[in-house]
C-alpha cells in the first residue's frame, strides 16, 4: 500500500523463500506470504530450486498472485510479461532454447576464466574414490546424514584450529548447507575445493557452553529425516538423532528459537566423553554459523576467542594438500552422526 501511495502501479516481489520442498519452513514460504498479504502483484522466487512456470495463490483480497521460479544452475530463464491490459504472465525458457549470445559478455567471461584457469587447476591431492555431496539423482546426501566429504571438511577445520594462537579446538562444526559440490575420483584441484565450499565464509573459534551445543544440534536436526541445510556435521564429536520423536524446536516468524519437549538428539559425546552441558568447549566453525545465526542457529553464550581468520575453502585446500592421496577413511561415513 505504501509503495502504491508513492506512485507504484505494480509491485513485483523478488524473494528468496521457496515454496513446497521439505527444507522450506511452511510459515516462511512464498505461498504463505502471499496468502497473508495484499498489494503484491507477482513474485519472482528462489531458494528451493523448484521449477515453477506459474503458480497462482490467492492473497487476502482473494486476488490471484503469480509466483514463478526458474529452478537452478541456469537450466531455465524466466520471462515475466506485463501486457497493455495490465495482465501479468510468466514463462520459463530452457537454456537450450536461447541461441543468441552477446559477444561482449562472452568475451568478458572468457577473459575472466583465462585469468584464473591456471590457478584453479592447480593439483592439491588425488582421490581414489568419489566423495559425494549429491547423488546421481541430484538429491542432497549431506542434508540427510553423514558423508565422508563432510568428515573431510570438519577434520580440516580441526587441523586449522591447532595452527592458530588459540590452539587446538575440541569440536568442529559445519552446516550441511555450506557444502555445495562433490569431490570426484581423480585429481583434487583448487577448483574442486572452491566448488565444495564456494561461499566467502570465514573460519573462527569460540568458547561455547555445552548446553548451547546441545540446543543447536537440535536446531540442526529439526527437519530430519528430510533435507536440512542446518544439519551440523562434526569432528571431535558424535551424536544420534531419534527421528521418531517430533522436533522440540519452535521457531516464530521473527526467527526466534525455543526448545520445548522431548529432545531427539541424544548420546552426544565429545572426544569419547559424554558432553557436559555446563562445560565450556572450544568450537571452530564458520562465521555464518557461530556469529550470524545462519540456518536458525543461536549458540547462546558464545565468546569468540579467535576472530575470523581464513576463508573456509582455503582451510580445506591446506588440509587436502597434506596428502598425496586422500585417506581411505573418507570413502565412507565414520559413524559421527547416527540417525534412527
Amino acid at each position: 500500500m505504501k509503495l502504491e501511495a508513492k506512485g507504484a502501479d505494480y509491485v513485483i516481489l523478488v524473494a528468496h523463500l521457496g515454496e513446497y520442498k521439505r527444507d522450506v519452513t511452511k510459515h516462511w514460504s512464498t505461498p504463505t506470504v502471499v496468502a497473508n498479504t495484499r498489494g503484491i502483484d507477482a513474485v519472482i522466487d528462489g531458494h528451493s530450486h523448484e521449477v515453477t512456470p506459474e503458480l497462482k495463490i490467492k492473497n487476502l483480497d482473494g486476488k490471484d498472485v503469480i509466483i514463478t521460479q526458474t529452478g537452478t544452475k541456469l537450466n531455465h530463464l524466466g520471462k515475466m510479461t506485463l501486457n497493455k491490459e495490465g495482465k501479468i504472465s510468466t514463462v520459463l525458457l530452457s537454456s537450450a532454447d536461447v541461441k543468441a549470445k552477446d559477444e561482449k559478455i562472452v568475451k568478458l567471461i572468457e577473459d575472466i576464466k583465462a585469468k584464473y584457469e591456471g590457478t584453479l587447476e592447480q593439483k592439491l591431492s588425488h582421490a581414489d574414490f568419489d566423495l559425494p555431496a549429491i547423488n546421481s539423482n541430484g538429491e542432497w546426501l549431506i542434508r540427510n546424514g553423514e558423508t565422508g566429504l563432510c568428515n573431510l571438511v570438519t577434520d580440516a577445520f580441526l587441523v586449522a584450529a591447532a595452527k592458530t594462537p588459540t590452539g587446538k579446538a575440541d569440536i568442529a562444526l559445519l552446516n550441511s548447507g555450506g557444502i555445495r559440490a562433490n569431490i570426484n575420483a581423480g585429481d583434487v584441484t583448487l577448483n574442486s575445493v572452491v566448488n565444495v565450499l564456494p561461499f566467502i565464509d570465514y573460519i573462527c573459534i569460540a568458547e561455547v557452553p555445552g548446553q548451547s551445543i546441545l540446543d543447536d544440534l537440535e536446531i540442526g536436526a529439526r527437519n530430519m529425516p528430510g533435507n536440512e541445510g542446518g544439519l551440523l556435521h562434526v569432528a571431535g564429536m558424535t551424536y544420534k538423532i531419534n527421528t521418531g520423536i517430533p522436533t522440540p524446536v519452535i521457531m516464530d516468524d521473527k526467527g526466534n528459537t525455543a526448545i520445548s519437549g522431548d529432545r531427539r538428539v541424544c548420546d552426544v559425546y565429545v572426544n569419547g566423553e559424554p558432553i557436559d552441558p555446563k562445560k565450556i568447549y572450544k568450537v571452530i566453525s564458520i562465521d555464518y554459523v557461530l556469529l550470524e545465526n545462519g540456518n536458525g542457529h543461536v549458540f547462546k553464550g558464545t565468546k569468540i576467542i579467535e576472530p575470523p581468520f581464513s576463508i573456509a575453502y582455503e582451510v580445506l585446500g591446506d588440509y587436502v594438500s597434506q596428502f598425496e592421496t586422500l585417506p581411505e577413511k573418507y570413502k565412507e561415513p565414520q559413524g559421527r552422526i547416527k540417525i534412527k
